[in-house]
């Protein structure tokens, strides 16, 4: 009677254990299908050259009529990027079981921050989340890092590599530090004369970086000319301009050689790259 007893109650544990197993599943739907995202979320650069894949996932067995996935789309600024399917449908074959969402962020010279999208699954007849509990993946964060960077004169001082068009390529160092008093950045060695050299940046225009070489009004020369005496950097005319870029300190300097009689034919080219 003992070890009836014991079985009896062991069949009772079983039983109950499997009761409780059966409510813990989830509800997968029919045909033990759902839809979730590849990913919680995504980062893609403002100015990147590949637009950012999103992959939708179909979890089922088989996929033998193909299916309609619909979604939905919101962001803080709409004109930052392209979205196809632009009409939040999206169709994964027969057959297949990853669908794309293609997202192609639009690069601006603007320091206007980050981006967020939220993208979320609309499905009605569909399961969604992982195994279908609709708790995972239910919906993708998509950031566009901004590559803009504000003007800070104070970070493009520093030691940088010179590329000279024409001469050399990274063959000597250029020293920068920030005058704040008149606002220009002291360059020393530009030349590789371990002359001066004082340039301004403007980025009111992001479009359109300016600088401005200030060394004949504060004094700065670049070396001195056995006949003609000092001779300084200045802004050429016309053709191309020097160019800054604020996020990595890169300059791009374009300048005629002046003395005070006048300048000297043609321009000089020379690159900075911060070390």
């Amino acid at each position: 009677m003992k070890k009836i007893k014991i079985y009896s109650l062991f069949l009772s544990a079983l039983l109950l254990l499997a009761s409780c197993q059966e409510e813990e599943k989830p509800n997968l739907g029919r045909d033990t299908q759902w839809l979730q995202f590849g990913e919680a979320s995504y980062v893609v650069t403002e100015n990147s050259t590949d637009p950012l894949v999103v992959d939708v996932l179909y979890g089922a067995e088989t996929n033998p009529d193909g299916v309609t996935v619909n979604f939905t789309v919101v962001g803080d600024n709409p004109s930052a990027y392209t979205i196809s399917p632009a009409d939040g449908t999206l169709e994964i074959p027969a057959g297949e079981f990853v669908g794309q969402i293609t997202i192609t962020p639009i690069d601006n010279a603007e320091t206007d921050g980050n981006k967020e999208i939220t993208i979320s699954l609309d499905n009605d007849d569909i399961p969604l989340g992982i195994a279908g509990e609709g708790k995972f993946n239910t919906e993708t964060t998509v950031t566009i890092t901004d590559n803009d960077c504000e003007l800070d004169m104070s970070s493009f001082e520093g030691t940088y590599l010179a590329n000279e068009f024409g001469y050399c390529d990274g063959c000597y160092e250029v020293s920068i530090t920030y005058d704040a008093a008149n606002d220009v950045l002291v360059l020393d060695n530009l030349y590789e004369t371990g002359g001066t050299t004082y340039i301004g940046l403007d980025n009111s225009d992001p479009n359109n970086p300016k600088v401005n070489f200030r060394s004949r009004e504060l004094g700065g020369v670049l070396y001195v000319n056995s006949t003609y005496g000092d001779v300084w950097a200045t802004n050429p005319s016309g053709g191309n301009q020097s160019s800054f870029r604020t996020c990595d300190q890169f300059m791009d300097l374009v300048f005629r050689r002046c003395v005070s009689a006048g300048c000297f034919s043609g321009t000089v080219r020379i690159q900075l790259t911060k070390i």
